[in-house]
Parts: C-alpha cells; sequence; structure tokens
C-alpha cells in the first residue's frame, strides 16, 4: 500500500480510514432530504 510505503501510516486498521468509512459517509449523504444540497463536504481520518 502506498500510504505504509511512504510511512504516512503503519497499516493498522484502527487508525486507517477503511472503504466502508467513505461508504457510510456517502450513504448518509444520500439520504438527506431532497430539500437539501451538499455543496462539499470532507473526510478526515482522527488517527487515534
Amino acid at each position: 500500500d502506498m500510504a505504509v510505503d511512504l510511512g504516512l501510516t503503519d497499516g493498522n486498521p484502527d487508525k486507517v480510514m477503511q472503504a466502508e468509512d467513505i461508504a457510510e459517509f456517502i450513504v448518509a449523504q444520500l439520504k438527506l432530504n431532497k430539500r437539501t444540497f451538499v455543496k462539499s463536504a470532507g473526510l478526515w481520518s482522527t488517527n487515534p
């Protein structure tokens, strides 16, 4: 994995954002009422 090779993470899944985290984020936005519009959104790993 590029992030591990670059030393950005040790690869510990408890500290690295996972695909399901992104999927949950997207699904939550899709569930918003149609009268809402998400202009921009950001998702950052907290790296506990």
